[in-house]
């Protein structure tokens, strides 16, 4: 076997690790996207947030789906970040099992998922992330080539604008038109009680 075969062997373990847990980010940044509201993010992650409700909801959907492109095209450039990702789930998740939430709200309102086992399933990608070494697989490579630079900062720019082309404004509510016809209803409203008086 001669030393670019071997190169290649040694990296494409790493770049499947990183490829499974970007699909299995994209299921959750999926569902949050089309069935998911904001009352569903961990309360470590509203507490967290500099923010207000609707605009963390739509940046962490924003965040996970660009990381998804960027480990699709380049798993070389997204493997850190990737882990770190996985690393916070796990700290979110142990935060929720500890405050007994029955669902970790991370595949949006119609799949119950207990925290207990999204953390199993997200554990184990992180294992098989950092189990591969991906630091001595891609050690002396670039972060990006010519081509995967454009392509991830193009998709990762139109993947990054989804949530807030799919989601409807929050704000908005059914008022008449001048036409007489009724404006889209929000997917959801942000309530904040705190400020009311």
């Amino acid at each position: 076997m001669n030393a670019q075969s071997s190169q290649t062997s040694s990296s494409s373990l790493p770049a499947l690790a990183v490829r499974l847990g970007a699909a299995w980010l994209a299921t959750g940044a999926l569902f949050k996207l089309f069935a998911g509201s904001p009352k569903l993010l961990p309360p470590l992650v509203v507490d967290l947030s500099p923010f207000d409700l609707d605009l963390t909801f739509r940046l962490v959907i924003a965040v996970e789906l660009a990381l998804v492109v960027v480990a699709i095209l380049r798993p070389r450039a997204a493997w850190l970040p990737l882990a770190l990702l996985f690393a916070f789930f796990e700290v979110v998740l142990v935060s929720q099992a500890l405050a007994g939430a029955e669902s970790c709200g991370c595949l949006g309102d119609t799949v119950k998922m207990p925290p207990a086992m999204m953390m199993a399933i997200d554990g184990v990608l992180l294992f098989g992330i950092l189990g591969t070494r991906p630091w001595r697989a891609w050690a002396g490579t670039p972060l990006f080539t010519t081509g995967t630079l454009g392509a991830c900062a193009a998709l990762g720019a139109l993947v990054f604008a989804a949530p807030w082309l799919v989601i409807a404004g929050a704000t908005s509510a059914t008022t008449p038109t001048p036409n007489g016809a009724a404006a889209p209803q929000a997917r959801y409203q942000v309530w904040e009680p705190a400020t009311w008086v």
